[in-house]
């Protein structure tokens, strides 16, 4: 069905950005906890975009991203419309029922973000979408020579430790920081704005 050729399509695109980074001495699949933690990708980031299912990262990280707003950073997250049947296809596929519950905690954190907002020299701005990407996106200063980029596949029914990720750099690997880049952009331009206030029957 739609989602076998949706996961055989990712897979198609991991072998053939492996095959451009063979001659790194680095590993290409890294595990979640070999990443960078958020406060170190986002040190020094004038913008940062954040596209997945939930965004719980927001909730469980609202310090850090109130800091950045004060800091004058633009923030933007884009996750799924907790409304959208893709929703239910998720939970099938990641056998995670809380979802909805994340995603009500990231529209809490969006609320209290929205309100710093106000009296802070950063701008946020949120979308919900349909359907979704096969993977997650954290993108830092993706507009700059310095981008940083982390994508973290979905799996199916692995819990979130047991993800692969992968980094790329806009310096060293411009052909597909530009791809996904251009994935979460025009998913971003099809997708709604969130509206503060949005009740969820949970």
């Amino acid at each position: 069905g739609l989602l076998v050729a949706s996961m055989l399509g990712i897979r198609h695109r991991l072998e053939s950005i492996s095959h451009d980074l063979k001659g790194s001495n680095q590993p290409f699949l890294k595990s979640r906890k070999e990443i960078p933690s958020l406060e170190e990708r986002g040190q020094d980031a004038s913008e940062i975009v954040m596209v997945g299912i939930s965004l719980l990262v927001l909730y469980t990280n609202r310090a850090f991203f109130e800091s950045k707003l004060q800091q004058g950073c633009r923030l933007r997250f884009l996750l799924l419309d907790p409304t959208s049947q893709a929703l239910e296809t998720y939970v099938l596929l990641s056998g995670q029922k809380g979802t909805l519950r994340d995603i009500a905690n990231t529209f809490d954190a969006l609320e209290r973000l929205k309100e710093k907002e106000l009296s802070s020299p950063g701008t946020v701005d949120a979308r919900l979408t349909s359907v979704f990407l096969p993977y997650g996106i954290a993108a830092f200063n993706p507009g700059k020579v310095n981008g940083y980029m982390s994508v973290e596949p979905l799996v199916y029914r692995g819990g979130l430790e047991q993800r692969p990720h992968f980094v790329l750099r806009k310096a060293n690997s411009d052909h597909w920081f530009t791809f996904f880049e251009g994935q979460y952009e025009q998913l971003w331009f099809d997708s709604a704005q969130w509206q503060p206030g949005m009740e969820l029957n949970i």
